[in-house]
């Protein structure tokens, strides 16, 4: 392997592990408070996280999609502004959330309020060092969210969840001074040809903003409506094994799927071709060892086997998301975008029904599937372009 194409390599996995921990670093503490019996704080992150998330990713548009895709580079000024505003907005709210719901730990999860602003405020910085394969700053950020998720998980194991305030402190203040730089650049670009309101008039009279509401909206209902099913340390417990069985198909939705999907050069690629064969045959022994596990399945009241079973029924439903948004991928970056947006509201609609109608049929132990469930709702919905082509 010649040293270009091993900086290549280096540079891609550099970048989407940079991405990746900026994207789940709350999703991956919510994991280690579930995994460790931490079900009320787990819950509560995960409540939080999700109504946070939501309000920022509602004003994200695809903004990440559409800077592969080559558009809003141009206008990075105006949209870092436009999320700065966005971002007071957002912390209100959310600090809102904290104090009706009078969740236990409000201190900490203020603190991850602004975590997660912080870092969805950085995230088009990121994006555009992505872009444009200027790794450096990724790799340091990697390296710092790395130590960050290290002392996460050593605090937990030694029982000094308390001071995990001045961790969250530590990392919230590490982005600015990391990206100090692009900050800098930012305020000495010329004025964009876009302004702040026309910007946001932009987004909401097309169907980027509205389907952004629509998923993440649908990811609201989604958890407080398992919240209000089976109360907080079940949701907890479900929550955390939900994020673990379905981590590969988020990582490739959310991380490496834009990136691969806006070059049209993957799809005869041997070894891709060899590792979804691989994938295929990992995917039918799972079925068949869940199949076996499940035979034993009784109710939501015995913790183990609620997370081992929960986990293999997200796995599987994974990999059927992961093949649902290769459709969805494929669509986007060969149409226009806003077909896709179309599909993503019809998809939002029946995921946010998708838990009480679960409950409401079949019984609240079969939560346990919800993932799955709502993975097969994915692959019907954007599988709807392909069999039109062939029918029609």
């Amino acid at each position: 392997m010649n040293l270009k194409l091993f900086n290549k390599i280096t540079g891609i996995a550099i970048s989407n592990l940079s991405i990746f921990i900026n994207f789940f670093t709350i999703t991956l503490m919510m994991i280690l408070f579930s995994l460790f019996n931490y079900l009320n704080l787990a819950a509560e992150i995960a409540l939080l996280t999700s109504f946070t998330f939501f309000l920022c990713q509602v004003f994200s548009a695809n903004t990440r999609q559409l800077q592969f895709k080559k558009k809003y580079n141009e206008d990075i000024k105006i949209i870092f502004k436009f999320r700065f505003v966005v971002f007071l907005i957002i912390l209100f709210f959310s600090i809102y959330l904290i104090n009706i719901l009078n969740f236990d730990h409000k201190i900490l999860l203020i603190l991850l309020a602004i975590l997660i602003c912080t870092q969805w405020l950085f995230e088009i910085i990121m994006t555009s060092c992505e872009v444009k394969k200027e790794y450096n700053k990724l790799f340091i950020s990697l390296l710092i969210n790395t130590l960050f998720l290290i002392s996460l998980f050593l605090l937990i194991l030694s029982d000094y969840v308390q001071y995990l305030v001045y961790l969250i402190a530590i990392i919230i203040f590490s982005y600015p001074i990391l990206f100090l730089s692009d900050l800098n650049q930012i305020s000495r670009l010329k004025p964009s040809k876009l302004s702040l309101l026309s910007f946001l008039k932009q987004s909401i009279i097309n169907f980027q903003l509205i389907s952004s509401f629509a998923i993440h909206f649908s990811n609201l209902i989604w958890r407080f409506s398992i919240y209000l099913i089976v109360g907080k340390a079940t949701a907890g417990l479900l929550f955390g094994s939900y994020a673990v069985g379905s981590f590969f198909g988020t990582f490739y939705i959310n991380i490496i799927g834009p990136k691969i999907h806006s070059s049209k050069k993957i799809y005869n690629n041997f070894f891709l071709n060899l590792l979804a064969f691989i994938a295929f045959l990992f995917f039918i022994l799972l079925i068949l060892l869940t199949i076996a596990e499940f035979t034993y399945f009784k109710d939501l009241t015995d913790e183990s086997q609620v997370r081992k079973i929960t986990i293999m029924f997200s796995l599987i439903g994974s990999f059927i998301m992961i093949i649902s948004n290769i459709l969805r991928f494929k669509y986007f970056f060969s149409s226009q975008e806003e077909n896709i947006f179309k599909l993503d509201i019809y998809y939002s609609l029946i995921i946010a029904s998708l838990v009480y109608l679960i409950y409401y049929t079949i019984g609240s132990e079969y939560l346990i599937m919800a993932y799955l469930f709502a993975a097969v709702v994915s692959f019907v919905i954007y599988s709807i372009p392909f069999l039109k082509k062939i029918y029609v």
